[in-house]
């Protein structure tokens, strides 16, 4: 070894010991196979698998408890990886689960629990099967809440075919819009994302009688049932966590309607799972999507941590009522190798 890199391998070491190591906190949202995924929340079955099977060959995989447990006290493990899902989709219990016991990699699943026992898919699932699947839709689709109100003029396109969905069912937001409504779809989404939960369901229901649309949800898409949040949490390989209620933007609702959605959701699960909901997961998660206030309201809440979806790694000094994390998306298991080794390789 040369000297320039002895130097080097000594710095290293001294800033595991006195600093501590770099730590990933990983994002799934789904695992299975999807006719359409404009959010890109799904890995498909075979990749996951995959990942799992690096993640236990080559890493420190954590439960994030105890990968949290190091911050402040300068022993976050080095190159340590914790695996999260967030919203609580079905298949984490009947896709995702198996693969997590075969390989022993530990999970965290936050759940909104308003949508268990619900009836009804996540929103942004039901806007997808009304705009981009086959049916029709009026030439002006005008919605009103008391919050806000939406007018979109289909130029073209008022049919869609089953013909014309399949041809676009590769289509996602990272695209360019091929068309009205993939371009309807993405104001869509920024329409209902903001709006208060009472407000969002109101705007759904105007949106499925302008297209004649049932309610009916999807076998694919059907969020855990209460019995499934049971058996997810009764696997030694899995916690659920708390992820609010409804799904809203937190920054954007009042500090009293922050504290309604936080502590009902936790009690909701905590009655559901039989023991104390610890850990939570901001929805969405982006820093402009929570506040200060929003943070104090966890720690007051009795959470022990919290996650939300900006990127970065975990270091001794982060807030872990902020844990950064990295969205997985459905990658092989040499891409998915190459996110893991770029976020470990990047400048500390």
């Amino acid at each position: 070894m040369s000297l320039v890199a002895s130097m080097r391998a000594r710095a290293r070491d001294f800033a595991y010991r006195h600093v501590g190591g770099t730590a990933l906190v990983l994002v799934y949202h789904r695992v299975t196979e999807l006719e359409r995924d404009p959010q890109l929340l799904a890995v498909t079955p075979g990749n996951f698998d995959a990942q799992m099977t690096l993640l236990a060959k080559r890493y420190s995989v954590l439960p994030l408890p105890e990968l949290a447990a190091g911050i402040g006290s300068h022993h976050v493990p080095d190159r340590a990886v914790a695996v999260t899902f967030d919203d609580g989709y079905a298949d984490n219990l009947l896709e995702a689960t198996p693969p997590l016991e075969r390989h022993g990699v530990p999970a965290t699943v936050f759940v909104s629990s308003g949508y268990v026992e619900s009836g009804r898919e996540f929103w942004w699932d039901e806007v997808e099967r009304i705009v981009l699947g086959p049916g029709t839709l009026p030439e002006t689709v005008a919605l009103e809440t008391p919050e806000a109100s939406f007018s979109y003029h289909l130029e073209g396109q008022l049919e869609r075919t089953a013909e014309v969905a399949e041809r676009d069912r590769a289509w996602n937001l990272l695209l360019p819009d091929a068309g009205p409504r993939h371009n309807l779809y993405r104001e869509l989404c920024d329409f209902y994302r903001p709006l208060a939960p009472v407000n969002r369901l109101s705007a759904l229901a105007q949106l499925r009688q302008a297209a004649y649309a049932d309610d009916e949800p999807r076998a694919t898409h059907r969020p855990l049932t209460a019995e499934d949040v049971t058996r997810l949490d009764s696997s030694p390989f899995v916690e659920v966590g708390a992820h609010t209620v409804n799904h809203p933007v937190l920054s954007a609702r009042s500090a009293d309607e922050q504290r309604i959605e936080i502590g009902c959701d936790k009690e909701a699960l905590e009655e559901l799972c039989g023991r104390p909901i610890t850990w939570f997961s901001y929805p969405y998660g982006k820093l402009s999507d929570y506040t200060h206030e929003t943070v104090s309201i966890v720690r007051e809440g009795g959470f022990s941590g919290a996650c939300s979806n900006h990127l970065g790694v975990v270091k001794p000094w982060t807030d872990v009522h902020r844990l950064p994390r990295v969205t997985v998306r459905d990658l092989e298991a040499s891409e998915f190798a190459g996110l893991l080794e770029g976020w470990f390789r990047a400048p500390r």
